[in-house]
């Protein structure tokens, strides 16, 4: 087989994947999305806010940003907003500290499944990339 053919079978492969995936009965269906809610001033800053991530019980809230007014340790480091109900307002956000936040970027936060697990992004020394 020649390599238009090989690629071209790829191709029809991929398509009918594709198809098969999305028109399956079974898939699951979402809601539309809701209008944005800004978190006001607490939360919300002048600065680089961003990558929100929410704990699985609903009452963190962890996100990325470079503002410099609340103990920042690097670039952009990665801080969290607690409430004590899903009712109540978000407090004030913490720094995570210098165990996850160094002089370089930490951003990106993401849960595992189970929310014991916290991954993110930085480009600190020894990082690959």
């Amino acid at each position: 087989m020649n390599k238009s053919k090989l690629c071209m079978t790829t191709l029809v492969g991929a398509i009918v994947l594709v198809s098969a995936f999305t028109a399956s009965p079974r898939a699951q269906r979402y809601s539309d999305w809701s209008v944005p809610i800004n978190l006001g001033p607490t939360v919300n800053s002048t600065s680089m806010d961003r990558a929100p991530a929410i704990s699985k019980d609903g009452l963190s809230l962890y996100f990325a940003s470079n503002r410099t007014d609340a103990g920042g340790f690097g670039l952009e480091d990665i801080y969290v907003s607690q409430r004590e109900t899903r009712d109540d307002e978000w407090g004030p956000p913490v720094n995570l500290g210098p165990i996850i936040n160094t002089a370089a970027n930490e951003m990106v936060p993401a849960f595992s499944r189970d929310g014991h697990l916290m991954f993110f992004a930085s480009n600190r020394p020894g990082s690959v990339g």
